[in-house]
């Protein structure tokens, strides 16, 4: 068996078409068509790279790349090589050059946009009463490689806890009384008794937009409604692209919240 690391002869046929890597960073994928034009199975190990913006990795410049595959004696297969890039790579078409066993072909790397954000906590616990205001700290790092522009308020949908069980519940008792007839016209108004509005979150800190790579502490605004009930138990979720902060939200008496509305 001959390994492209033991000879410096030229051991392969690529097709003439360049490789070409797709995809979101930090992971590409591409595929190369290699044929071994010697008498002997080959093992191939990896490619290299030059030419490439300095950009697409750090350092500047690409270690070996792996592109494992095993060919016979005049085989020829579609090889697939796998490519780091950095995450914040900027979208675009990078061109330069692949060398593979002695042979040579032109690259050309499609980094596509990414949006990508992380949220840290993921989930909050928040007790206030009707109308009080309370303010969390949440952190927000954009790990894609494209700006995002953060809102200022945002509507967050709530659901009361356990609320479709407790409207089953009432309407099968009211059935057990008045007869099952009005089962579903019993639920049915539980259900439209325990919707709320919309909870209004608003950022109160941090810059506008979240360039690629950065961080940001952000001030997040939480009002209690009229329409919450005391000692129910709210679930809601604020989207932040593709990652979403949850937090459940019970309305408690004065005496249990008593200097604490203006908890981070």
């Amino acid at each position: 068996m001959v390994s492209e690391r033991e000879v410096g002869q030229r051991l392969v046929e690529l097709s003439k078409e360049p490789l070409v890597f797709a995809g979101q960073p930090p992971h590409l994928v591409g595929f190369i068509d290699v044929k071994n034009v010697t008498g002997e199975r080959l093992r191939l190990r990896n490619v290299s790279l030059s030419g490439l913006d300095r950009k697409l990795v750090h350092g500047g410049s690409f270690g070996p790349v792996q592109a494992f595959g095993l060919l016979g004696a005049g085989e020829r297969k579609r090889v697939r090589v796998r490519l780091a890039v950095q995450p914040q790579a900027p979208p675009g078409v990078y061109k330069g050059k692949m060398e593979c066993a002695g042979e040579q072909c032109e690259v050309a790397i499609h980094v596509l946009e990414s949006w990508k954000l992380r949220v840290s906590p993921e989930n909050l616990s928040i007790k206030l009463l009707p109308g009080e205001k309370m303010v969390r700290s949440v952190h927000v790092t954009n790990e894609g490689n494209m700006p995002y522009a953060l809102h200022r308020a945002v509507f967050a949908p709530l659901q009361e806890k356990d609320g479709l069980h407790r409207a089953i519940y009432t309407a099968l008792m009211e059935a057990s009384s008045q007869g099952s007839d009005k089962t579903l016209d019993a639920f049915v108004r539980e259900l439209g008794n325990r919707e709320v509005k919309p909870l209004t979150v608003k950022v109160k800190s941090g810059g506008r937009v979240l360039n690629p790579g950065a961080s940001s502490r952000l001030e997040l605004e939480f009002e209690g409604t009229e329409s919450l009930k005391r000692h129910c138990l709210y679930t809601g979720s604020v989207q932040f692209e593709n990652s979403n902060l949850s937090f459940d939200i019970e309305i408690v008496d004065q005496m249990a919240t008593a200097g604490k509305s203006t908890t981070k």
